[in-house]
């Protein structure tokens, strides 16, 4: 959302904790890649034995995509705090004063768990940043879902928790969202 200067950022890293990184030849620039429903996207895919890879390209642009990445990037593995650590500090350096960001906490499990601790580390304490973490979002007594994927009563509750933050930042925003999506 913009107006007048007022930006609000929403991050999720979720599918930063457990997707392979590739980096550019030439730009310095890192990305995640996985194929198309796959369980290797931890792995490099650019490894796995091509009747494997071809199995996989599916979709429309699949291969293209496959093609550019192994003619272009090469693997670095997941995501480290030093890697993270960078992204946030871009992130910091363009948004701080003049935008709300809101992160979105992986949900907790022994591999998130470092993940959560590396953006609390650099972000808690940082004006205008807010940690969003969906198990507060749960009913007492609800366990957490073990596939990722929360009830839709959960989203709406972080969605109205965003909104409350965005109006005590920038003041009522009702108005300015339905003005947007009309334009």
């Amino acid at each position: 959302m913009r107006d007048g200067g007022k930006t609000v950022w929403i991050f999720s890293f979720w599918t930063d904790v457990f997707v392979y990184l590739y980096k550019h030849q030439q730009l310095d620039i890192a990305v995640p890649f996985s194929l198309p429903v796959d369980a290797n996207a931890g792995c490099d895919v650019t490894a796995l034995p091509q009747e494997k890879v071809l199995s996989l390209l599916t979709r429309d642009g699949d291969q293209a995509a496959y093609d550019a990445l192994k003619r272009d990037f090469h693997g670095i593995g997941p995501i480290c705090e030093n890697l993270l650590n960078q992204s946030l500090d871009k992130m910091l350096n363009f948004a701080l004063g003049k935008s709300v960001v809101f992160v979105f906490l992986t949900p907790d499990r022994p591999k998130e768990n470092q993940f959560n601790q590396w953006l609390r580390a650099k972000l808690l304490g940082q004006p205008d940043v807010h940690l969003v973490d969906f198990l507060d979002f749960l009913e007492e007594g609800t366990s957490p879902p073990s596939d990722l994927h929360f009830d839709r009563q959960i989203y709406k509750r972080v969605a109205e928790h965003i909104s409350g933050l965005i109006t005590e930042r920038f003041g009522s925003h009702k108005s300015q969202l339905r003005s947007h999506r009309a334009k």
